[in-house]
């Protein structure tokens, strides 16, 4: 026994460790915000709803050869497409308008038109549609995650030939006074 303890313990008092018990608790304290620290960023990084992974990107990187080899075929068929997505006035849902030409600059009919859509904002909620056709290209109508730039990811077969397409298009809205006056007239 320390020379402090034999008096303490002559007067009748405790000895307490002091010191001992405040680092204790201090490494106890910084376990225990690292632990909260942690569980937040899991929580942040589980819940976000923006944060998208790109679906089956392993299978596809492995079948990489096939990506190259549709886009040699759609160089041959020579067929362009152009997306556009309009807002209802509601701002709920957007109407896909896909107008499909060949390389002559016809349009092509008769095709079946299936198209994934995605907000920049919001990848990991996509909408799977299969458009039908109009006069003068397809249409489809999408739910509407987030404004501004979305990415279309079209795919067009007619007969043995299959047509592949990636676009970035800018979701348009209608303005509030249009809305108001019933004109329709889109921004």
């Amino acid at each position: 026994m320390t020379e402090a303890n034999k008096r303490a313990t002559a007067s009748g008092t405790i000895p307490t460790m002091g010191r001992g018990r405040r680092w204790i608790g201090l490494i106890i304290g910084l376990i225990g915000m690292n632990m909260g620290i942690v569980a937040t960023t899991v929580y942040l990084a589980t819940s976000d709803r923006s944060a998208g992974v790109e679906p089956d990107y392993y299978a596809r990187a492995l079948n990489y050869d096939r990506v190259i080899l549709q886009r040699t075929a759609n160089r041959r068929l020579g067929w362009k497409s152009t997306a556009t997505l309009t807002g209802t006035p509601d701002g709920k849902l957007a109407v896909l308008h896909v107008q499909l030409k060949d390389g002559e600059g016809n349009p092509v009919p008769a095709a079946l038109v299936r198209a994934v859509a995605f907000s920049s904002l919001r990848s990991g909620e996509r909408s799977s549609v299969q458009l039908r056709e109009f006069a003068g290209g397809y249409e489809a109508t999408v739910p509407v995650s987030a404004s501004g730039q979305w990415r279309v990811q079209l795919t067009a077969k007619r007969g043995a030939d299959t047509f592949t397409s990636e676009q970035d298009v800018a979701l348009t809205m209608p303005t509030a006074s249009n809305a108001a006056r019933g004109t329709g007239d889109l921004r």
